[in-house]
């Protein structure tokens, strides 16, 4: 199978972190806060904000100490709405050992967190890692024109032209456009089904925009219906339409009709998904009653995630 290109991949992981996207801030704002003078100070001396002499402790540790039991040691405050604190990326890892509880941002985008001697975990982010959320179910595609998303199961097909009356053509490439449902997600969970295949054959479910895989996601026997759960990664059509960045292939080698029923998606956030299909929406955990305490906590959970847009 061919791969999508390291730059094609980094541009999809960035477009798939949601809070990757900052409001509001433009080019020269950000290039502008990543060239201004840093607070600085010789060692021993107080910090003066924005003077321009170097803070440099040389090899010691600056420690900041509070006796209070419920006040934050440091506070940072940006009132322009900018980042209250950078770290400064590192072209290295952390050396196994560094004191518990550091903390080092890598040039790769990465955060590193120490957690016991010896050991450096990756903080989890939308940009590191991804989360699998289920969806209201809905039919995504029925090739037999008998039910989907606007009533026909057909309106999703980027390639019409591939159907006949008996469903998808043998040896075609039906395109499925998820775009409406989820913004450049990772991966859609779903469930296939072949129904009335017109000779033995195969299925192959694939992400847009690869090379179609030496694999099948359903085989079956001519005229017998079969299902089976699906995992397919997400890809983009040939034609690169930005409402077009979350498709997937279907192969048949035998004439026969298809339905694709989705379940869920994994993706960098739950906002990534259309609000339509979330099984809860942030929102909603106010009328939640109070009987209902586990819904309320996930519901609030994600409200504490969601990412700056």
């Amino acid at each position: 199978m061919e791969e999508e290109t390291k730059s094609a991949l980094d541009r999809r992981r960035l477009l798939r972190s949601a809070s990757a996207v900052a409001a509001g801030v433009g080019a020269a704002g950000v290039a502008s806060a990543l060239t201004a003078s840093p607070a600085q100070a010789a060692p021993g001396e107080a910090v003066k904000l924005g003077a321009a002499v170097i803070n440099d402790g040389g090899a010691e540790t600056t420690v900041i100490k509070n006796s209070s039991a419920t006040g934050a040691t440091l506070e940072l405050t940006n009132s322009a709405n900018g980042p209250s604190l950078r770290l400064a990326p590192s072209s290295k890892y952390m050396p196994a050992d560094v004191a518990p509880g550091s903390f080092n941002a890598t040039a790769g985008g990465e955060l590193e967190f120490q957690a016991t001697a010896d050991i450096a975990t990756l903080v989890n982010t939308s940009y590191t890692a991804t989360q699998t959320w289920p969806v209201t179910p809905f039919r995504a595609l029925d090739t037999r024109g008998l039910g989907g998303v606007s009533g026909n199961g057909r309106e999703l097909i980027l390639n019409p032209d591939v159907l006949g009356p008996s469903g998808l053509r043998a040896g075609q490439t039906l395109l499925l456009n998820l775009t409406p449902f989820v913004n450049y997600g990772w991966a859609v969970l779903g469930n296939a089904t072949v129904q009335g295949p017109e000779a033995n054959g195969f299925v192959t479910i694939a992400p847009a925009g690869v090379t179609r895989p030496n694999t099948s996601s359903i085989n079956f026997l001519k005229g017998w219906p079969l299902s089976n759960a699906i995992v397919c990664a997400l890809g983009e059509s040939s034609t690169q339409d930005p409402n077009q960045s979350d498709v997937i292939q279907i192969y048949a080698s035998c004439t026969t009709h298809l339905i694709f029923d989705v379940t869920g998606f994994v993706v960098a956030s739950l906002y990534n998904i259309n609000p339509s299909l979330r099984p809860f929406t942030p929102a909603s955990s106010a009328s939640v009653s109070a009987n209902s305490t586990r819904k309320a906590t996930r519901a609030d959970r994600v409200r504490a995630y969601k990412p700056k847009r």
